[in-house]
């Protein structure tokens, strides 16, 4: 129930004695509103009370701030 993708980011840096370049790769993993409602349903000891950020049915992925988390709310049962 997962989507995984591989990002990476390159920081190139150069001073008077050294330069050089460091590059950062990371798993990341995706997850949709349903995949991880029917993940915390599967799991059986929590609820989902609320979610905030695109991770929310019906909020459009963008570059809009209220978008820039994707945070499910969970409580223990």
């Amino acid at each position: 129930m997962e989507q995984d993708d591989n990002g990476s980011a390159t920081l190139k840096f150069k001073t008077p004695e050294e330069q050089g370049e460091i590059v950062d790769r990371s798993e990341q993993r995706c997850f949709t509103f349903n995949e991880f409602d029917a993940l915390v349903k599967a799991a059986g000891c929590f609820e989902m009370i609320d979610v905030i950020g695109s991770l929310k049915p019906g909020i459009a992925f963008s570059n809009d701030k209220s978008c820039w988390r994707m945070i499910p709310v969970l409580r223990v049962k």
